[in-house]
């Protein structure tokens, strides 16, 4: 018995621990930002999407989010500032025509997603930032006359 209390406890700890260095090193946050770990069942954006599966290279890293905001308009930018240099990957929304700024990479990996019920994914790029800002371009990609993609969610790598 005692030994469940102390994993238990461990556990605890631990995901304190997370957030705690997560805050070392992103901070200045852009307003309806959020920082949480990317993780199967961890929001998408800052409301009701959710991650189903994750490649296992990012699983577990801090994640910065924001907020969706309405699905007719496209989705907003954000931005946040690292302390240390880091390896920064763009989940972005396959949904229209996506415009990602020159400089980051498209990868292998995938990210899986739901949203009401019905399932999404996002393609993966990659970018490595020195200490300093970093600005997350907004999603304009629209499926149809009235459906623009998701926000984009970053997901820090420190070097």
């Amino acid at each position: 018995m005692k030994s469940l209390v102390k994993m238990a406890l461990v556990a605890v700890v631990a995901g304190v621990g997370f957030i705690a260095s997560a805050d070392e090193f992103i901070y200045d946050l852009a307003k309806d930002a959020a920082i949480s770990q990317s993780k199967v069942g961890a929001k998408r954006t800052s409301d009701k999407y959710q991650l189903t599966s994750i490649a296992k290279e990012l699983d577990g890293k801090p994640m910065v989010t924001v907020k969706r905001g309405a699905g007719d308009k496209p989705g907003a930018g954000f931005s946040f500032k690292l302390k240390k240099p880091a390896t920064v990957y763009l989940l972005v929304h396959n949904r229209g025509k996506i415009s990602v700024p020159k400089g980051w990479e498209k990868t292998d990996l995938k990210v899986m997603w739901k949203a009401s019920g019905a399932k999404f994914s996002d393609t993966v790029y990659k970018k490595d930032f020195k200490a300093g800002m970093v600005d997350i371009p907004s999603h304009t990609g629209m499926e149809s006359k009235t459906s623009h993609g998701i926000p984009n969610a970053a997901i820090v790598v420190v070097k």
